[in-house]
């Protein structure tokens, strides 16, 4: 039997699971490799997928928008990563628990080790983060809160890498005194700011504390603008479009159910947006309707709609 075709047969087999579709095919020729399968995946599935590299967004100065998440370390309460899109200098702050007034008072901390308040922040929707405690609480700030159904992608980064800096120091730490007693929040701190003094990213050039001064202000603007992405690989909507918006999964949701939602809306109108602000789209979809709380005025980005073609 051709190859393709055992891979076709145990593709479908497994559905669509690359290790399943692997243990399948080896069974009929065990020459068949991962590379293969991939190959063979990526020539014959033509369904329409998420994309996982989106328009670079590029801020003017320092502290125009921060990044932010939670995330629990090993075996420790949860912490709050805090890093700035431009400078890219972060903060972690300690939560006693994800609640809205325990979040609050991690976002006002983690303020201050950055230096100041943002003009916008940018988060995922975790649940304390999108109350309408911290809301207004960013509101009465004139702190803009953007917030996407997929991920914070530069706080992301960020929090495996702290986590690896501090696996790392724990792993070879010294054993004398008071580093043998130091705790995960204490040598995160420590890593941190070793980070923010002494790190130098590549695409900025520079460590994060230099950048976030004024007169770097447009060297850093200039090597980010030339490292931006523009090439969006979806394609483009406009006024009277169907499309499918992106969606939460529940808890316990299995993992091939869909991204997007089950219903589809028209686009009513497109707002373009000036410069290095996303446009926006408007759908036909009712205020407050259940599940899209946190998208005021029911306006999406291209990142959170899939066209029904």
């Amino acid at each position: 039997m051709e190859r393709d075709q055992i891979i076709s047969d145990a593709y479908y087999a497994s559905r669509g699971a690359i290790t399943g579709t692997l243990r399948l095919a080896k069974l009929r020729d065990p020459k068949i490799k991962q590379e293969d399968i991939k190959r063979w995946r990526r020539e014959n599935n033509n369904d329409e997928k998420r994309p996982t590299k989106y328009n670079t967004w590029v801020g003017k100065e320092p502290k125009e928008e921060y990044q932010a998440d939670l995330f629990f370390p090993h075996n420790g309460p949860p912490m709050l990563m805090m890093v700035d899109t431009f400078s890219k200098r972060m903060a972690v702050e300690p939560v006693d628990e994800k609640k809205a007034k325990y979040v609050k008072q991690g976002f006002i901390n983690a303020f201050e080790k950055m230096g100041g308040e943002p003009k916008s922040i940018y988060t995922d929707a975790e649940g304390a983060i999108t109350s309408n405690a911290i809301k207004d609480w960013l509101t009465q700030r004139s702190i803009t809160s953007n917030i996407t159904l997929t991920h914070a992608p530069l706080a992301e980064a960020m929090i495996k890498f702290i986590k690896n800096r501090v696996e790392l120091a724990k792993k070879h730490r010294r054993t004398d005194g008071r580093r043998r007693l130091e705790t995960w929040e204490q040598i995160a701190d420590r890593e941190v700011k070793n980070y923010n003094e002494n790190h130098i990213p590549r695409s900025i050039g520079m460590t994060p504390l230099e950048a976030s001064k004024p007169e770097n202000k447009d060297e850093v603007k200039l090597r980010l603008e030339l490292q931006r992405r523009n090439d969006n690989p979806q394609p483009k909507l406009k006024v009277g479009d169907e499309v499918r918006v992106l969606r939460k999964k529940k808890n316990f949701e299995k993992g091939y159910t869909s991204h997007y939602s089950e219903k589809t809306y028209k686009i009513m109108d497109v707002i373009q947006a000036p410069l290095n602000r996303q446009t926006q789209y408007v759908l036909n979809m009712k205020m407050n309707q259940k599940g899209y709380l946190h998208y005021k005025d029911n306006k999406f980005t291209r990142n959170e709609l899939q066209l029904v073609k």
